[in-house]
């Protein structure tokens, strides 16, 4: 349980492909991907995003696990900046391109979730191999 929590550490400090996260834990791309998917709602809840949840959280009582000296960890965390247009009307030109694209990537992953036998076409377009044997 803990190096799935240390693929989702991983992935979020250093921001790399899955296959990479992967690669280092001797998992496929997808484990890791799949892993990151359930652990980071789970670790959302243990850990608030902002200080006054944490404090509100954490100072009615004391915590119910105290590490020992060989659990003690670092967690060395960066913002990743992303640029984005300053004019607010491309902005908004902006995030709703970005919510366009995340709704697309949502419905591709659906879609090879439901593929049969594991095969999935690239495109929507005929290969050229499909498209010469019609030609004949």
């Amino acid at each position: 349980p803990y190096q799935e929590v240390l693929v989702v550490l991983l992935y979020l400090r250093h921001n790399v492909a899955f296959s990479v996260v992967g690669a280092l834990f001797g998992v496929s791309a997808d484990v890791a991907e799949n892993t990151f998917h359930e652990i980071v709602p789970t670790l959302r809840d243990v850990c608030p995003a902002n200080r006054f949840e944490a404090e509100k959280r954490w100072t009615k009582k004391a915590p119910s696990w105290q590490p020992s000296e060989i659990e003690k960890g670092i967690v060395d965390s960066f913002e990743t900046p992303v640029p984005r247009p300053s004019d607010p009307d491309k902005q908004k030109l902006f995030l709703v391109a970005e919510s366009i694209a995340r709704q697309r990537e949502a419905r591709r992953r659906a879609r090879v979730g439901r593929g049969r036998s594991g095969a999935r076409r690239v495109s929507g377009r005929p290969s050229a191999a499909r498209m010469a044997s019609a030609a004949r």
